[in-house]
């Protein structure tokens, strides 16, 4: 065990030196300074606001939940049940405790990293935990199958309950801090996409309905699980989920827009400019300011130009203010 503790350990650090060494050496060739913010120092000054943090950590809790209709909290408890020694699924104390080790760091350096912040989805902000957290939505849902009914009632209820109160809470209070900026838009929708299929509105951020429309389908589904119905009302449930996932769907995609395949569409763009650019000519940046309402944001069009200076190394690069010699060639 020790020998295999050894050589993980070895392997980890050996993995994060060879990830700083790529970052720097990327940093290095960027023409741009990137902003400290994506930094180690950029996240460790966000904890001398610890209220911030906590407030980002409601913030994607409460989108968990509702994104994976409970099923993640679920899926935590069973975990802690196991790493704890107390779980009466299969799921073995060692796993849990893996699993415990690889998980909650990445939870908590995404709920540090967006803390602070006032964009709508950045209150409740999930891209960074939605590829995260699938083990646990796995394991919730196991449970619910195979476990839930030879659980004791009262571990029921307070699995079940415990949770549904705690989403609803959650979602309460938010809209009660966050109501204006949740009223005025739904913010980067793509960032949230988990819980695009149970919103009633595009335009507004209704965290407190959107809770109780998810927990309202998780307490269906426990029911349906803890006594199975009949034929027809499971072939109507199925139904509706698969109308729920086509909803879905269609949202994210109506979020994602033009951008769905975006880095492909980048890289096709820097053949085309190879091609039709002599090398060794200069290319010229001008970044139009978000006040003018431009069709990219202005912290796009730094990540854009970023990856065509990247990618393109055979031409120098240099920002065009509008009033020296930059050009022709200015995006």
């Amino acid at each position: 065990r020790w020998k295999m503790a050894a050589l993980f350990s070895a392997t980890a650090v050996i993995l994060a030196a060879a990830s700083e060494w790529y970052s720097r050496m990327v940093v290095n060739e960027l023409w741009i300074t990137p902003t400290p913010t994506n930094t180690v120092g950029g996240v460790l000054d966000r904890l001398a606001s610890p209220i911030d943090v906590i407030d980002a950590v409601a913030g994607q809790a409460w989108y968990l939940l509702a994104s994976s209709l409970l099923f993640v909290g679920v899926g935590a408890i069973e975990v802690l049940r196991a790493a704890s020694g107390r779980a009466r699924g299969p799921l073995h104390r060692v796993d849990a405790l893996v699993l415990v080790a690889l998980t909650l760091p990445l939870l908590a350096l995404s709920a540090t990293f967006v803390s602070g912040r006032d964009r709508s989805d950045q209150l409740v902000y999930g891209r960074y935990n939605d590829g995260v957290v699938w083990p646990l939505i796995a394991i919730g849902v196991a449970w619910l199958i195979t476990t839930a009914r030879s659980e004791p009632r009262r571990t029921q209820v307070w699995i079940v309950g415990g949770l549904s109160v705690l989403t609803l809470e959650l979602g309460f209070l938010l809209q009660q801090f966050h109501g204006p900026s949740f009223d005025r838009t739904w913010g980067l929708g793509a960032m949230i996409s988990g819980i695009s299929p149970l919103a009633p509105s595009r335009s507004q951020l209704s965290v407190a309905v959107i809770g109780v429309i998810s927990v309202a389908i998780f307490l269906g589904l426990v029911v349906v699980a803890l006594r199975p119905p009949a034929k027809t009302a499971a072939v109507v449930l199925v139904a509706g989920l698969v109308v729920l996932l086509g909803v879905g769907a269609v949202r994210t995609h109506e979020a994602l827009g033009r951008r769905l395949n975006g880095g492909q569409e980048s890289a096709k763009a820097v053949e085309q400019i190879a091609e039709f650019v002599p090398e060794g000519s200069t290319l010229g940046v001008r970044f139009i300011p978000d006040f003018y309402r431009p069709s990219v944001p202005a912290s796009q069009q730094e990540a854009i130009a970023l990856f065509y200076e990247w990618a393109l190394p055979q031409f120098e690069f240099r920002i065009d203010r509008g009033s020296d010699d930059v050009g022709p060639y200015v995006f």
